[in-house]
C-alpha cells in the first residue's frame, strides 16, 4: 500500500497519531463491512494528505511497540460483539508501523463506544453512548437509522461461505463426503424453471442489460478482485457481448432460473476456426510410415523403415541411434537420412556434430503433395 501510495477509500486508513476512538470505530467499521468488500487494512503512525500516505512516515520507537499492541488489544475488547483484528509491527524505510487486518465479522452487528477514555485519562466528561459504525466511503461514520435496517439485514443473513465452524477441521474436506452430498440432495431446480421468467431474464442477458445484487460469495468475489481477474460489478456480460462481436464469433448463450441461483455460459466455437481446425485434423490424421510408404519406392521404404518407426514413437532420431537401429554403417546412415531429408517430412537440426533428425512440423499438405517420387533425389 504504501509502496504504491494507495489512496484512502473504504478498505483503507491511515492514521498518523494513536487515538484509541477513531482507531477502535473504524476497527468495528471494518467488522461490520456494510459495503461488502470483505473489511479493510489500518496503518498506524502514517500521515495523510488528500488521502496520500505521506512518506518517510513517522514512525513508532521501538520500545513503545508492545505497549501499543496491548492497548490496541485492550480497546478493542471494549467493541460488542467482541471483535479483535490481526495486529502486525512491520517496518518499512526504517520506521516501525502498527498494520491492522480487519477482515469483515461474522458475528454482528458490531458497536463501540463514542469516547474510549475515561474520565480520568481524558481529564473531561466523556460520551459514552454505544453506537454502530460504518465505512460506506473513505470516512468512518456513525450508522443512521436507515443504515442501520441494512446492517441489521446484513448480519441476519452471512452468506454460507463466512460463516465460520470452529469445530471443524481439515480432516472433514473429503472428495468423499462431497460427492455423497451432491448425490444425496437430489437436487430439483430444473423442474422449477419458470419459463416466461427466463424468457425475460435471456433476453437481457443478450442486450448487456445486467442489474448486479449483493455477492453471493463475497469471498470468492474479493479474491478475485486483488488478483485484478474481476472488475467492478455488472461490466462481465456486457464485455463478452462486445469482444464476440469485434471477432465476428456467434452470440454466446446464457442458461439460469427464475431465481438466479446458477448460470451457464456457452460460447460457440468460430465456425471459421472451426473448418481450419477440420482441416488440419484431416492433414495430420495419418502417420509418418503411411505417408512415407507412398512417397517412397517399396525397396526404399524397406531401407528407411526401422528409422521411421523409431521416430513415430520418439519423435527424433540421432545418427547413432539409426545405425544402432539398422544395423548399417555411418555413411549408409547418411543416405539414408539424404533420402527422407528429401521427402520433406523429415527434418535435420542442430550442428554437425549434435545434429538431430526430426519430423517436420509446419510443412503444409500441397508442399508435401508436390514432391512425388519421381522428384526424390536418385540413390
Amino acid at each position: 500500500m504504501l509502496k504504491g501510495r494507495k489512496v484512502e477509500q473504504n478498505r483503507i486508513e491511515y492514521k498518523e497519531g494513536f487515538n484509541p476512538s477513531d482507531i477502535v470505530h473504524t476497527i468495528c467499521a471494518y467488522a461490520n463491512d456494510i459495503a461488502g468488500v470483505d473489511g479493510g487494512c489500518l496503518v498506524i503512525c502514517v500521515k495523510a494528505e488528500n488521502g496520500l500516505p505521506v512518506l518517510p512516515s513517522i514512525g513508532l520507537p521501538s520500545e513503545l511497540l508492545d505497549d501499543i499492541q496491548l492497548k490496541i488489544f485492550q480497546y478493542c475488547n471494549k467493541i460488542e460483539l467482541r471483535y479483535i483484528p490481526k495486529i502486525d509491527i512491520v517496518e518499512y524505510q526504517g520506521a516501525y508501523l502498527v498494520y491492522l487486518k480487519c477482515a469483515a465479522g461474522d458475528a454482528g452487528s458490531y458497536q463501540a463506544l463514542v469516547d474510549l477514555y475515561s474520565k480520568e485519562e481524558s481529564g473531561k466528561e466523556q460520551n459514552r453512548t454505544m453506537k454502530y459504525w460504518i465505512r460506506p466511503a473513505s470516512l468512518t461514520t456513525e450508522a443512521k437509522q436507515s443504515e442501520l435496517a441494512e446492517l441489521f439485514e446484513k448480519f441476519a443473513s452471512i452468506p454460507f461461505v463466512d460463516c465460520i465452524n470452529s469445530w471443524a477441521s481439515m480432516a472433514h474436506i473429503r472428495r468423499g463426503y462431497l460427492e455423497d452430498f451432491i448425490r444425496e440432495s437430489n437436487s430439483s431446480l430444473i423442474e422449477k424453471l419458470n419459463v416466461r421468467l427466463l424468457k425475460d431474464l435471456m433476453e437481457k442477458f443478450a442486450a448487456g442489460k445486467v442489474r448486479a445484487r449483493r455477492y453471493r460469495n463475497p469471498k470468492i468475489g474479493e479474491f478475485f478482485k486483488e488478483i485484478d481477474l474481476s472488475e467492478k460489478k455488472s461490466t462481465g456480460i456486457s464485455k463478452i457481448l462486445r469482444e464476440l462481436k469485434r471477432n465476428d464469433s456467434p452470440l454466446p448463450e446464457f442458461e439460469t432460473d427464475a431465481d438466479r441461483t446458477y448460470m451457464i455460459t456457452t460460447i460457440r466455437i468460430h465456425e471459421g476456426f472451426e473448418t481450419n481446425n477440420e482441416n488440419f485434423a484431416q492433414k495430420n490424421e495419418r502417420s509418418l510410415s503411411e505417408v512415407l510408404s507412398e512417397v517412397l519406392v517399396q525397396k526404399d521404404y524397406n531401407k528407411v523403415s526401422a528409422i521411421v518407426s523409431f521416430m513415430e514413437e520418439h519423435g527424433e532420431i540421432t545418427p547413432k541411434e539409426a545405425e544402432a537401429v539398422t544395423g548399417k554403417s555411418a555413411a549408409t546412415v547418411r543416405r539414408y537420412f539424404n533420402m527422407l531429408i528429401g521427402t520433406r517430412y523429415i527434418v535435420a537440426e542442430g550442428s554437425t556434430n549434435n545434429i538431430v533428425y526430426r519430423i517436420a512440423a509446419n510443412l503444409s499438405e500441397d508442399d508435401k503433395n508436390s514432391f512425388s517420387k519421381s522428384k526424390l533425389p536418385k540413390q
